[in-house]
């Protein structure tokens, strides 16, 4: 049976804007009631907006009249949302306050995707609103706020201590005890107007994920996320005082499929993918470096100390034949030979695992090419082979063998790598074969910063070739220093290995190490190192296939 509007109630859910941010206001908003036999149609539903009648029976809207005062009527309605050629378009009035609609859903693990259009000069928001009990109300859990220069994640927190004078004098003057962060995670973008991108949104427990034109651009831990969702709502704003129009369609909600299992040996392995994607592309006109095929997916982080303890964990329990682990790396090694056990060394766990040589980086990515079998049959009966074949045969050419065709996971080559740290899609707003001088999406010199530094173009490296202060910091250090596809650390902290040979007998180092200067991160400075030896300075991340992923359930 279709939705049936019963009466209108208060409840806090639409955004405003205000100095060019879009923020949550308080107003009187329609309300769909589901009956019993609607709730499991919340869990799941996609909406194509073909008509009018169906934006009626399925969303709710409101938006702020020009001449004053708050509209949620019928009557009013196709001022702020109407259907046109079959899309929802959100017309924006000239004042400050944004136009919002929403529908009503169900589920805590979800997914959210649609297709956009970004208004001229304006912001598109995308949201999930439930019981909020940071503020002890309904109002949203998650959001975004997406312009032509990227995307924001937005949350709630307290503006006082719930408990405090403060707080009690609010909550007297019916105020909200609310402090918005409109800016908790943001993600720099070039992100063009008026063209048709698509958006997803996913949220498992408190972590959000944001995929854009097919690649992952956003992940943030959020405040409240893991409760559940009782409202999608999206909105449209403008910078200026001027009427905008942006577009939405084909809008689908529903639960987000559940984690895939990991087998034993990978439990705590937890390494971060995103997608390579523009197969296809140019190299670099100054380098002849960084042309790829095909879609690929790299670690957005270098393997870590807590990592590589885990690899040892699964391998080198019983024996180390191939010396894996030494007493120069952080990890602890406890028990004796057929009960060894293993632990990264406090605060060095999110660090780059260092001092291992291309060899160990082999047998690492050797042992994460049978963890992505379908199977586990897949996998070498004997443990002792799950570091010696797959992606590389070692026992042939030891720290020279050569990637086999179908590996599933791999040391990245030098136009991988390259790709990934410096490459700028045209379709993102790049000239053709446009790539950076730097990984950090920058033409110019990064600056040398702390742990934690929010700056743009900042990456760990030794600024004064005569201090030798800096030490190496935890992966991901520098939130808003990714390159395009999302990956960080490619300039500074730790060199890595590259799968390319030198000279028939060294492999290739990239990307500058926390005791190198910033003309180790440019794109033309490469080195190398003999494949057997282990340096206090270089690391490693790991490549692979695009896993395969199963169809998605039928939309109600």
């Amino acid at each position: 049976m279709p939705f049936i509007w019963r009466h209108v109630v208060p409840i806090a859910i639409p955004w405003c804007l205000f100095h060019g941010v879009l923020l949550v206001a308080a107003a009187l908003v329609p309300v769909v009631h589901a009956t019993a036999d609607d709730a499991a149609a919340l869990t799941a539903w996609t909406e194509t907006f073909d008509t009018e009648e169906t934006l009626d029976r399925h969303w709710s809207y409101y938006g702020y009249l020009p001449e004053g005062g708050v509209t949620t009527t019928r009557e009013q309605r196709p001022r702020y949302w109407e259907v046109v050629n079959q899309e929802l378009r959100g017309n924006n009035q000239p004042n400050l306050h944004g136009s919002n609609i929403s529908r009503k859903a169900a589920g805590t693990d979800v997914r959210l995707a649609m297709r956009f259009k970004l208004p001229p000069n304006g912001i598109t928001s995308v949201g999930l609103l439930g019981y909020n009990p940071i503020l002890e109300r309904g109002f949203y859990l998650v959001g975004l706020h997406v312009r032509p220069t990227g995307i924001s994640a937005i949350d709630n927190t307290t503006l006082h201590p719930k408990d405090s004078p403060e707080a009690a004098k609010l909550k007297a003057e019916g105020g909200w005890n609310r402090r918005f962060i409109h800016d908790a995670k943001v993600a720099p973008l070039a992100i063009a107007e008026d063209v048709w991108h698509d958006l997803v949104m996913e949220v498992r427990g408190r972590e959000q994920r944001v995929l854009l034109d097919g690649r992952e651009v956003l992940t943030y831990t959020t405040l409240a996320a893991d409760e559940p969702k009782t409202d999608v709502i999206l909105g449209l704003g403008s910078e200026e005082k001027t009427v905008v129009h942006g577009y939405f369609d084909d809008v689908t909600f529903g639960p987000l499929a559940a984690a895939p299992s990991q087998p034993a040996a990978a439990a705590g392995l937890d390494i971060e993918w995103v997608t390579v994607g523009d197969p296809g592309n140019p190299s670099d006109a100054a380098t002849g470096r960084g042309a790829v095929a095909g879609t690929f997916q790299i670690s957005k982080y270098e393997v870590t100390v807590g990592q590589y303890a885990t690899f040892l964990s699964a391998v080198a329990s019983t024996a180390d034949p191939h010396g894996l682990w030494h007493d120069g790396l952080p990890i602890a090694r406890t028990g004796s030979p057929g009960a060894f056990a293993y632990a990264a060394a406090p605060g060095h766990d999110r660090e780059p695992v260092v001092r291992v040589t291309f060899l160990d980086a082999m047998r690492f990515a050797n042992w994460l090419h049978h963890l992505q079998a379908s199977s586990p049959a897949a996998a070498p009966a004997d443990a002792a082979q799950l570091t010696e074949t797959g992606a590389y045969e070692i026992a042939a050419e030891a720290g020279l063998a050569a990637r086999v065709a179908g590996a599933r996971a791999w040391i990245p080559n030098q136009d991988e790598w390259y790709k990934a740290a410096y490459h700028h899609p045209h379709a993102a707003g790049g000239p053709p074969g446009h790539y950076w001088r730097y990984p950090t999406r920058h033409d110019a010199q990064p600056t040398a910063g702390k742990a934690g530094d929010a700056s743009p173009n900042v990456a760990n490296f030794m600024l004064n070739e005569s201090d030798y202060s800096s030490r190496l910091v935890p992966v991901g250090s520098f939130p808003n220093a990714a390159s395009h596809y999302g990956t960080f650390d490619q300039g500074g902290n730790a060199w890595e290995w590259i799968e390319a040979t030198v000279f028939d007998t060294q492999r290739m180092l990239r990307g500058g190490a926390v005791f190198g200067s910033h003309e180790k991160m440019l794109s033309a400075t490469r080195s190398s190192a003999s494949p057997t030896r282990r340096y206090h300075d270089v690391g490693f991340r790991v490549a692979r296939a695009v896993p395969v992923e199963p169809p998605p359930a039928a939309a109600n």
